[in-house]
């Protein structure tokens, strides 16, 4: 039987969730808020440091060859979150005290089974990459994704755990075990030789395996192991899931296509290196981003199950007017530094893109409101329109890089800078529909 804890349950009594907020739960509300971004911080310190090993001590093309790799882990991650985490999070408040472990089972065997499917499904991905004579590392990319998935799948779904049960420290604690060994190892790597895109692979799997490792011996809920299919949670996550993955997944190519669109088109994959670092530079902000609408899902989920839709809405709009102004506060920083940051980081072959480094930062304007308007129209069931709404952007960014601008690292910057803002035009206009 699963046991709640005292500061689980205003997440799953509705006769709690009804309540006024007292002053000690605004309190527990920003301290959760303070160790989320903390844990974030510590999640985007750790790639970046990832990034700026393998760019400054490596090279340019073994940049652009972990870029690739590590877009294609978010990608799987991506249908983990869709078709898992993400319902789980939506789902488990609503299920009753006696129903939860069993639940909590159900939602943990998917992550094993989708594991197993999706690595199998890498690895064939690598056998089909033998055929570019010109990228022959690519295939041993694709390699180390597939055996560091089910260890990152596992740490993914333990830290979405704490998350709904608002324990921020705990996912803190685990963000930090993951930083340790993923930094350590590779610099420990160092003494040997050079860091190379499949080191940074098997360093992130290694990491997430501690962090797997150490949850698991800590976390005090049980997980039924009921060995009956359990038809109706599969069709309701599948049902739910369906066109989050479309979203999730369009998302991602239209985040990567730069990446890739350069790799193909490219005589090196240099200048796919040079493209990720300028990203890395405005993803600098993403810990808070991540944060915020981490803590956003369960908050509007939560308004959802009052059955007022409208309050739903203006939560919505409270984070997306936040989130824009940080934002584009960021945006006026990597206007001015951007570029002087990039080379500080990176080293002087990375620098003189300041133009492109600005560009993305007004990008991050964009992005912010599409997270945010994004979880609200969720929990709304307009997932539908979120995933149409992507397809709008990747569309634009396509064509624009295909056919507008140059075939340069400018005008990928430009196309997806465009791309990102039709999509947050489309979700604030639907956004405002349901609001009245």
């Amino acid at each position: 039987m699963l046991t709640k804890r005292p500061e689980e349950r205003s997440a799953t009594d509705p006769s709690l969730s009804e309540r006024p907020a007292s002053a000690s739960t605004v309190v527990h509300r920003k301290s959760g808020m303070l160790w989320a971004m903390a844990g974030q911080g510590v999640m985007s310190a750790t790639r970046f440091a990832t990034v700026v090993l393998i760019g400054r001590l490596g090279s340019e093309h073994e940049l652009g060859l972990y870029s690739i790799g590590f877009g294609a882990l978010v990608l799987v991650v991506g249908i983990h979150e869709a078709f898992v985490t993400t319902p789980l999070t939506v789902f488990l408040p609503r299920k009753r005290a006696d129903q939860q472990a069993a639940y909590l089972g159900f939602a943990l065997r998917c992550t094993w089974q989708l594991a197993a499917l999706l690595s199998t499904v890498l690895l064939v991905v690598a056998i089909i990459a033998r055929s570019f004579q010109e990228l022959s590392e690519l295939p041993w990319v694709f390699v180390g994704v597939a055996a560091a998935l089910p260890l990152v799948l596992l740490r993914e779904f333990s830290r979405r755990l704490q998350f709904v049960h608002a324990r921020m420290k705990t996912a803190f604690v685990l963000d930090c075990s993951v930083a340790f060994v993923q930094v350590g190892g590779l610099l420990l790597w160092l003494t040997l030789a050079r860091p190379t895109a499949l080191i940074g692979l098997i360093a992130t799997g290694l990491a997430c395996g501690v962090a797997a490792f150490f949850w698991w011996n800590v976390e005090s809920i049980d997980f039924a192991q009921d060995p009956q299919s359990r038809g109706s949670e599969i069709q309701e996550h599948a049902k739910f899931g369906s066109w989050i993955f479309g979203e999730n997944l369009v998302s991602t190519v239209h985040t990567y296509f730069g990446h890739w669109f350069l790799t193909i088109t490219s005589v090196a994959t240099a200048s796919t290196g040079i493209y990720s670092a300028c990203l890395n530079v405005i993803l600098l902000v993403n810990p808070f981003l991540l944060a915020i609408t981490s803590i956003m899902v369960p908050r509007v989920a939560q308004a959802y199950s009052q059955h007022h839709r409208q309050a739903v809405a203006a939560l919505t709009w409270k984070f997306v007017a936040f989130v824009g102004g940080v934002m584009s506060l960021f945006a006026v920083f990597t206007a001015a530094f951007g570029g002087w940051l990039a080379e500080f980081l990176f080293g002087a072959e990375y620098g003189g893109h300041s133009k492109e480094i600005a560009w993305l930062g007004v990008m991050m304007i964009f992005q912010g409101i599409n997270y945010t308007a994004s979880v609200g129209l969720r929990v709304l069931n307009f997932a539908s329109w979120t995933l149409i709404s992507g397809l709008v952007g990747l569309s634009t960014t396509a064509f624009l890089a295909i056919v507008v601008f140059p075939n340069d690292l400018f005008g990928i910057v430009q196309s997806f800078v465009i791309g990102v803002a039709a999509i947050a035009v489309l979700r604030l206009l639907l956004l405002v529909r349901l609001s009245y």
